[in-house]
């Protein structure tokens, strides 16, 4: 029988180690090699570049559902987040569903003790996780609403 290798597969350093935080963040985030931190043997952290999450998150797409209505106005609906906006126009509608998806996201982490507990919201986790790591409005943008031209939104909207 062949013997198991009791090594890491994944480097790790314990706290005392990650305290001259400035070299693991090089190792972790410059040279883009994440790193497991350990205490006591029992607790673990991941420090690993914003970059290399993105990848790893990037499997996660949004659907953003654009409905007409009858009355007029649009409604915007993010299945994954399992929440909407409605304005008169669809421009309207996807700067009030851009806000409120930033102030989920926050709620979210301010929250975290409540939500991670909660299964709807368990499962939201990856992706408010990914909303959380974009660079301000117009990636977030792009991540919901992907590079559809405007044109090509309005009249895929009007269409529906």
């Amino acid at each position: 029988m062949t013997a198991v290798n009791e090594e890491p597969m994944l480097e790790s350093v314990n706290v005392s180690e990650a305290s001259n935080l400035a070299a693991v963040f090089d190792r972790a985030v410059r040279e883009e090699r994440p790193i497991k931190i350990v205490r006591y043997k029992r607790e673990q952290g991941i420090l690993m570049s914003r970059a290399q999450m993105l990848r790893a998150l990037e499997h996660l797409c949004f659907t953003v559902d654009v409905i007409p209505e009858e009355t007029g106005g649009f409604t915007l609906w993010v299945r994954e987040l399992n929440m909407g906006s409605h304005e008169a126009t669809l421009e309207e509608a996807r700067a009030t569903l851009l806000h409120g998806v930033q102030s989920y996201v926050r709620h979210f982490f301010e929250m975290w003790d409540m939500y991670r507990h909660m299964s709807d919201t368990e499962a939201q986790m990856p992706y408010v996780l990914r909303l959380s790591l974009t660079d301000g409005d117009k990636e977030l943008a792009r991540m919901l609403f992907g590079s559809m031209p405007r044109a090509t939104a309005v009249a895929a909207a009007t269409v529906g």
